[in-house]
């Protein structure tokens, strides 16, 4: 999941934007790509990364499921605090 804030609102007019998706593959390298950022900006890290984050994501069996608990998750909090 990566989300942000739209510029230009403030208090209850802000906007945010996110995405998410439960493939294993997008996932395996969102966070690669995370990872290597954060590396660029502090190299000290590059030894906390765990090696099976470079190793081809299983498939996707469950991304289905997976993607609907976290939709209705999130539903059920947008309802609660509508």
């Amino acid at each position: 999941m990566a989300g942000w804030e739209r510029p230009g609102g403030s208090g209850r007019d802000r906007i945010f934007e996110m995405l998410w998706c439960a493939e294993p593959a997008v996932v395996r390298e969102a966070a690669r790509i995370g990872i290597e950022l954060a590396v660029s900006e502090w190299p000290e890290l590059a030894e906390r990364v765990p090696a099976w984050l470079y190793e081809p994501a299983m498939g996707d069996e469950g991304a289905v499921e997976r993607a609907t608990a976290i939709t209705n998750r999130m539903l059920a909090y947008l309802t609660a605090a509508g």
